[in-house]
C-alpha cells in the first residue's frame, strides 16, 4: 500500500506531487514531527495540502524521523555526552521516535489545527499507542486552566478522538483499556519487519495481547480499521 512522500518546502509543488500520488491510488501521505522552515505542519501556508487529503478521506501519516544528534536520541553517545560512552539501543529505539511524536500530536491538538480541518484524519505511526490516553487527561486538565489565552472550539481530547488513529505495538497490554478512552476505530497495529527493532513473530504476538479482547473490537484492531481508514 503506498503513502506519498511529499516534500512541504514549496506548498504548490506538494499540492501538484500530492494529488498526483492520488490519482495513482496512494492511499495517504507520510509527514515527519518536525517543523518545515520553521513552520509546525498546523501553520496555515500548508493548508492547501491538508486540504487535498480531507477531499481524498484519506490520513496524514506521521512517522517518526532518524535524528541521531538530538539530545532525546542519542544514538552515537548512549546516556552520556561522550563520544567514548557505547550506544543505548534500548533508550533510542525504545522512546527515540515516541519522544517526537509526542510534542506532534500535541501542538496539532493544541493549535486549533482540526477547528479549520474538523475531518482531516492524521494517523500516528511507529510510536506506540499507550500514552493516548495519557495525553487526553494532560491537555484537558492545562486547557481548563489556560483556555481563556488559548481558545479552540473543542477540548483537546475531542480532537483526539475524532482526528488521530494510533498504530500499537504488538506487545502493548493497555491498548484495550485505550480503545475505551478514544474509540475502538482508532486504533491498528503494525509490526514494522523487517527493521533491526522489530521481528518475525510480531504478528503472534499482537494477536496474544488480544486473547481476551471482545471479537468486535480484536477484529477492528487486527485490520478492519486499517480497511476503513485506507479504503481498502
Amino acid at each position: 500500500m503506498p503513502i506519498a512522500h511529499i516534500p512541504l518546502y514549496d506548498v504548490d509543488l506538494a499540492v501538484t506531487e500530492l494529488r498526483r500520488c492520488l490519482a495513482l491510488g496512494f492511499k495517504g501521505m507520510f509527514l515527519a514531527p518536525e517543523p518545515v522552515l520553521g513552520k509546525r505542519p498546523s501553520h496555515p501556508v500548508f493548508d492547501p495540502i491538508w486540504q487535498e487529503l480531507v477531499d481524498a478521506d484519506l490520513p496524514v501519516c506521521m512517522h517518526l524521523i532518524v535524528r541521531f544528534n538530538r539530545a532525546v536520541n542519542q544514538a552515537t553517545h548512549g546516556w552520556w555526552d561522550s563520544e567514548n560512552e557505547p550506544t543505548n539501543p534500548v533508550f533510542t529505539f525504545g522512546l527515540g521516535g515516541t519522544m517526537q511524536l509526542i510534542p506532534a500530536v500535541s501542538a496539532l491538538a493544541c493549535d486549533g489545527f482540526f477547528d479549520r480541518f474538523p475531518k482531516l484524519k492524521v494517523l500516528v505511526v511507529e510510536s506506540g499507542a499507550g500514552y493516548a490516553g495519557y495525553l487526553m487527561d494532560r491537555l484537558d486538565e492545562k486547557y481548563d486552566r489556560f483556555k481563556a489565552m488559548v481558545p479552540t472550539a473543542r477540548r483537546r481530547s475531542d480532537y483526539l478522538r475524532e482526528n488521530f488513529w494510533f498504530v500499537m505495538d504488538p506487545s502493548e497490554r493497555s491498548i484495550s483499556a485505550q480503545c475505551d478512552l478514544l474509540g475502538e476505530e482508532h486504533f491498528l497495529w503494525g509490526s514494522d519487519y523487517p527493521h533491526i527493532d522489530s521481528h518475525v513473530t510480531a504478528a503472534d504476538e499482537v494477536r496474544a495481547v488480544l486473547e481476551s479482547v471482545e471479537p468486535n473490537r480484536r477484529d477492528k484492531i487486527l485490520g478492519g480499521n486499517a480497511k476503513s481508514l485506507f479504503q481498502l
